[in-house]
């Protein structure tokens, strides 16, 4: 499926994002150009792009104003993706690490010529897109449904920290002040 032009110039905001069957839901929000899905295996990551690749899935994506836009699922094959790229605008584009030539130059180039907005699901580093660290998530799993999950924390000293050594450091004060 090849998205066409829309009546908008630009893609902006944040996106409610729900791609569901009858046994598993996925649901959150898309705010900037770069989403980073990371984690563990079997976590769901690669369930969630092959969700978006399956044709009988419900998939919605609309912005608060309820403009809807399209979510895809960015092929695997170097010749398919570039074709998809170059002829996709405005739309919210799945990418699976196992993609063909996955964090190259030129596939980093294309990523940044394009208006989309993209959802990255990967275990590998991303030096060179411009992504934020508050836009790095992790699948939560609560039986039927799977949300989105902050890696990281701001906290006042300005200084991000995983939420694991949050809690670790947060037990360990907690240990002092009864010593």
């Amino acid at each position: 499926m090849i998205c066409g032009k829309r009546g908008w110039d630009i893609l902006v905001g944040k996106y409610n994002i729900r791609i569901a069957t009858k046994k598993i839901v996925y649901e959150f929000i898309v705010k900037r150009k770069y989403t980073i899905i990371k984690g563990d295996s079997s976590t769901g990551k690669t369930q969630l792009y092959n969700m978006v690749n399956t044709p009988i899935v419900d998939k919605m994506c609309r912005r608060n104003d309820g403009l809807r836009v399209d979510i895809i699922a960015l092929p695997r094959t170097e010749s398919a993706y570039a074709v998809i790229l170059e002829n996709t605008s405005k739309s919210i584009i799945i990418i699976d690490e196992g993609t063909e030539k996955f964090g190259s130059k030129k596939f980093i180039e294309m990523l940044q010529k394009s208006d989309n907005y993209f959802i990255i699901i990967t275990r590998k580093k991303l030096g060179n897109i411009p992504f934020s660290v508050n836009e790095i998530f992790e699948i939560e799993t609560s039986k039927k449904y799977n949300n989105l999950k902050k890696m990281y924390i701001y906290n006042t000293l300005k200084n991000y920290y995983s939420q694991d050594d949050v809690f670790a450091e947060y037990i360990n004060n907690k240990e002092k002040l009864w010593d």
